[in-house]
């Protein structure tokens, strides 16, 4: 009984030291998150999104723009 507490304990410590180097690995760069998101933004807010009124050009514009950002990430 007391080795297999020890032998769980065991793998639970494996297990987590193999974790956590892939998680520094999956940190976002903030900075470049933030320039992408404000980039966005920008192309979103442009006049030649026309205020975006449903049905309208600059409407069907913005929604493929956010169709192939979407598409683009997956």
């Amino acid at each position: 009984m007391r080795l297999e507490l020890y032998m769980r304990a065991l793998l639970l410590l494996a297990t987590v030291a193999t974790l956590l180097p892939a998680a520094d690995l999956a940190k976002p760069d903030l900075a470049k998150e933030g320039d992408r998101w404000w980039s966005h933004i920008q192309v979103l807010a442009d006049d030649n999104m026309e205020g975006r009124n449903t049905g309208s050009p600059g409407h069907l514009r913005a929604a493929r723009f956010v169709a192939g950002e979407l598409s683009t990430r997956g």
